[in-house]
């Protein structure tokens, strides 16, 4: 099984379009057994994927039980739930689905929080920071699993980005896009780092390591590339041309992703 998270720190790149149609593409052309996550409070993958009646009779049922319902045990400081958020099927997409919950967002001062026990060497704080890995390696059934985030470099997609095993940058050609991945190269370092130091405050504090499926935890994340769209080119005679500012900045952006 393989995770892989869509992830920029600059919204309207089509990340969830691209994650969703690659779902579909790797399902129906492939044969791959797709799992989709919805991470992103804001739910878009779970809007494209599923029609509105689907979705309102998820979200007026009260017992269904969310993803945002996983984090509730690890909140009371009771540790992982045996039960799994449910699984629904997109028809349209052939692809199951783990859908999204707008109370994600609530989620972010939780793992915000105890960010700073898992750099302490708290189990607690590291229970919590690694809830999506937990979450993922009981997912083994399938072949790929797609998480969409949002643009956030805050505590919530950090959570992801430690769960996954590896991640997608789809980009847009402009100067904000090309600041999102200086974002993303200095926040990725400095959790690397505080990582680093946490795990080595953990072995001292518990004399062992903290582990996910007997694996002990450590950074190992992988960059899978990127998608760059495409900019409106005028045309001269039926050839495309080229435009300075455009080609400058992706110029700018494949050195800052090298």
């Amino acid at each position: 099984m393989k995770s892989i998270g869509f992830f920029n720190n600059k919204g309207g790149v089509g990340k969830t379009t691209l994650l969703c149609n690659v779902a579909a593409s790797l399902a129906i052309q492939y044969s791959k057994k797709v799992l989709v996550i919805d991470a992103d409070p804001q739910c878009n993958a779970s809007a494209y994927l599923l029609g509105e009646d689907e979705l309102e009779n998820i979200f007026l049922n009260t017992d269904f039980y969310s993803i945002d319902s996983f984090f509730d045990p690890v909140r009371r400081g009771q540790g992982y739930p045996q039960q799994m958020p449910e699984i629904v099927r997109s028809q349209r997409f052939n692809v199951d689905l783990i859908v999204g919950s707008p109370k994600l967002s609530i989620r972010e001062d939780l793992l915000a929080t105890d960010w700073a026990a898992t750099r302490n060497g708290e189990h607690r704080g590291f229970q919590t920071t690694y809830v999506f890995k937990e979450l993922i390696s009981r997912l083994d059934a399938y072949d790929i699993i797609l998480i969409d985030m949002g643009p956030s470099l805050g505590a919530l997609n950090r959570a992801v980005i430690l769960g996954v095993d590896t991640f997608l940058m789809p980009l847009s050609v402009d100067i904000f896009s090309m600041m999102a991945v200086e974002n993303i190269i200095k926040s990725f370092n400095n959790w690397k780092l505080a990582l680093s130091d946490a795990i080595q405050k953990y072995k001292d504090e518990e004399g062992n390591e903290f582990k996910i499926s007997d694996k002990p935890v450590k950074w190992d994340l992988d960059f899978a590339g990127y998608v760059m769209q495409q900019y409106r080119a005028k045309s001269k005679g039926g050839v495309r041309e080229p435009v300075a500012a455009f080609e400058r900045i992706i110029s700018k952006q494949k050195d800052e992703l090298v």
